[in-house]
């Protein structure tokens, strides 16, 4: 295992332990839809680390390449967004939220499946890009790229904007200094990734 493996396998690590304490929270309380987002978002997030991970061992294969975008670059920000949209809005904006976010799913899952893939990226350490660059032409903006920049976009907006308004309500109320330090942290955590 290369020093390269190391980082992928502790993002599959973190993020599939932090999706089983999300979702046995969800299970052992009341059911918030939040935390049952978060951990789809947390799930995929280990998995697109677990396809680095088999990739970094054995080289990219179109499939990894694929899930790997998909879960990591298109889909994961994603569900993080629909997460906040469920602490912040109301209930019937959120579901709202998710009904866009599974139909993005789907049409994504169709993209990434039937996109060409670029061989001769393929074949380098980043071959996940495969998946997105143009062969003929590198620079086009093609049909995944556009994807995964429309979902980190608003993904990262919600959860940035979500975290400031909480930081900031905590602050004007004078209330939990912890948890507004936190939700400032990740804010600045988030914007900064």
């Amino acid at each position: 295992m290369s020093a390269l493996t190391i980082l992928p396998l502790t993002v599959t690590i973190i993020g599939a332990a932090f999706a089983i304490v999300i979702l046995n929270h969800y299970f052992a309380t009341k059911h918030r839809p939040h935390e049952l987002v978060w951990s789809v978002a947390f799930i995929l997030f280990a998995l697109a680390g677990a396809a680095q991970v088999l990739a970094d061992l054995r080289g990219w294969t179109p499939l990894e390449a694929r899930f790997y975008y998909l879960a990591g670059a298109i889909l994961n920000v994603a569900f993080l967004g629909v997460g906040t949209v469920y602490l912040i809005f109301p209930r019937s904006v959120a579901n709202v939220a998710l009904a866009i976010t599974l139909a993005v799913t789907a049409i994504s899952i169709y993209v990434i499946f039937t996109a060409p893939i670029n061989q001769a990226i393929l074949g380098q350490e980043a071959g996940w890009k495969a998946v997105a660059i143009d062969a003929l032409d590198p620079k086009k903006f093609t049909l995944p790229r556009l994807l995964a920049a429309i979902t980190n976009s608003i993904g990262t907006l919600l959860v940035v904007g979500g975290a400031l308004w909480s930081g900031f309500v905590f602050w004007r109320k004078k209330i939990m200094k912890n948890r507004m330090i936190g939700v400032f942290l990740l804010a600045a955590g988030t914007f900064i990734v």
